[in-house]
């Protein structure tokens, strides 16, 4: 591969992108909406830019990038084939090849993507996160206290998750039912989780020379919820702003001179699932607070969505970041990883 550059004329990028099996879904059409912006920005900051989608078909990836001799790819694979749990393949392609990539490694990806996985390294870690059981842990007499739900292993974006979706009856039965379901629907892998009530914070961070640098923590207030409704950021929250769960949230930030103990204590959390999982780039972690003001981690999201009006380019411009400045350090960062 040639060497990088800068912002230099010449300089070649190729954006590698999701590839859906099926009819796209509504969050699936968000990742065409950032494609498009950081190809703009990109091609503003003056970078020749390829756009190459990833497939299953791993050989056919490698020549194209053979062909192209990018000096960097900008990765925003969410998934392949419309499976997340493909997320981490083309990874795996360009650590072969020796090309340069944003974002964070094929490791780290495997590691936080599935969320079963993550939930055990953490707890390794001492970090909490909410207690859950697997469709086989269903069968040897384990139970989850309180409120849960069903969530995908691989899956992101909220998919499935509705206002009916946290059920305060614990049935193993009603359980594997509602997971053959979703298997049918969606495919994949899927498990229950406790439902943790209280607040929701999203820490955002992204590299800097000097480290993980933490944007703006992110609150998600569900003060516009119907009564009865679960507080939950569901898929009809995220990807549905006509429909009452987008209505009944919104994203408020926390001022620095307004953080409390609790704000200090998932910015360090968030700091030490960096170093255990080895993050790169830019990455996210989500988390629940319950009432006696314990936090749990949710999930670690290790490609984020950076649309404008997604939860990571929102904190970014919270700190005063222009969305062409959070690419350029995107790309920077990941010349100046393979520069070593």
């Amino acid at each position: 591969m040639s060497s990088p550059h800068q912002t230099d004329s010449g300089t070649h990028i190729v954006v590698l992108t999701s590839s859906f099996a099926s009819k796209v879904r509504k969050d699936q059409q968000d990742n065409l909406v950032q494609v498009r912006l950081v190809v703009d920005l990109l091609t503003s900051l003056g970078f020749e830019v390829s756009i190459v989608s990833a497939t299953l078909d791993m050989e056919s990836l490698s020549r194209q990038l053979y062909m192209l001799r990018p000096d960097l790819v900008f990765n925003l694979v969410e998934e392949v084939q419309g499976r997340g749990a493909f997320i981490h393949f083309p990874l795996a392609v360009l650590e072969s090849m020796n090309i340069p990539y944003t974002g964070n490694s094929h490791s780290s990806m495997v590691m936080t993507s599935s969320k079963i996985l993550a939930k055990k390294i953490m707890l390794a870690h001492d970090i909490l996160t909410p207690s859950w059981l697997t469709p086989s842990n269903l069968n040897d007499k384990r139970t989850i206290q309180g409120r849960h739900l069903v969530k995908s292993v691989w899956e992101h974006g909220s998919l499935s998750l509705s206002k009916t979706s946290v059920v305060r009856e614990f049935c193993p039965r009603k359980i594997r039912t509602k997971i053959k379901k979703l298997q049918q629907k969606y495919g994949g892998d899927w498990f229950v989780e406790t439902y943790i009530p209280g607040r929701e914070l999203n820490v955002s961070m992204l590299e800097t020379s000097h480290g993980p640098e933490i944007l703006p923590v992110a609150e998600i207030i569900f003060d516009g919820m119907p009564c009865g409704l679960p507080r939950i950021v569901d898929y009809q929250a995220k990807w549905d702003e006509k429909s009452a769960s987008a209505r009944g949230t919104r994203r408020e930030f926390v001022s620095e001179a307004g953080q409390d103990n609790i704000v200090i204590m998932v910015k360090n959390i968030a700091i030490k699932c960096w170093e255990i999982f080895e993050l790169s780039g830019y990455a996210r972690v989500d988390f629940r607070v319950d009432p006696e003001n314990i936090p749990f981690v949710l999930e670690i999201n290790t490609n984020p969505c950076l649309s404008l009006d997604a939860g990571f380019m929102a904190s970014a411009c919270e700190a005063g970041m222009k969305p062409v400045q959070v690419i350029n350090s995107i790309v920077q960062t990941g010349f100046t990883r393979y520069s070593h």
